[in-house]
């Protein structure tokens, strides 16, 4: 098998791909993804590869979700992320994910209610707590033009508007 076949599996020291398992390209996509140098185009390929051996992974669907927001292929991401969550709706991170999806494509509410079942499902998911935040804020209020000057919480932290 070529290396044009097999994307990345030198880098990670993994099998040709006719003997890899699906547990086996799901790590590869995640090393090209989040490991130096990054090669999204390849994590998606690995991605998909495990997802033909199998196609009922919800965290498989999230990690190419991932990689397709990383290449802003937001309509493609969206539906990865929308897969993920009809075959595991507690995963938090998918949700956050259509969220962001949501957000990039200018579709704020539809946004905000992604970001809205992920707090409830898992407190500790930060980001879908700052993300709605941020947009509940943007829609109720006027961005603030200064830090309030005998604030000193925001002179120190420097913070100008109301973000996470």
């Amino acid at each position: 098998m070529t290396e044009e076949n097999n994307p990345g599996s030198e880098a990670v020291g993994l099998p040709p791909a006719t003997q890899k398992t699906k547990e086996q390209w799901l790590e590869e996509g995640k090393v090209l993804m989040f490991y130096a140098p990054i090669r999204y185009e390849e994590a998606l390929a690995a991605f998909e590869q495990a997802l033909r051996l199998d196609p009922n992974d919800g965290l498989t669907y999230r990690m190419k979700g991932m990689a397709l927001r990383a290449l802003r292929r937001n309509e493609e991401a969206l539906a990865a992320y929308e897969q993920a969550i009809v075959l595991d709706a507690t995963d938090a991170e998918a949700h956050s994910g259509k969220g962001d999806t949501l957000f990039a494509l200018k579709r704020y509410e539809e946004a905000l209610a992604a970001y809205e079942n992920p707090s409830t499902l898992s407190p500790m998911c930060l980001r879908a707590i700052c993300s709605r935040t941020l947009l509940a804020t943007k829609r109720h209020w006027p961005p603030m033009k200064k830090p309030a000057a005998s604030n000193p919480i925001m002179q120190v932290s420097g913070v100008t508007s109301a973000t996470c």
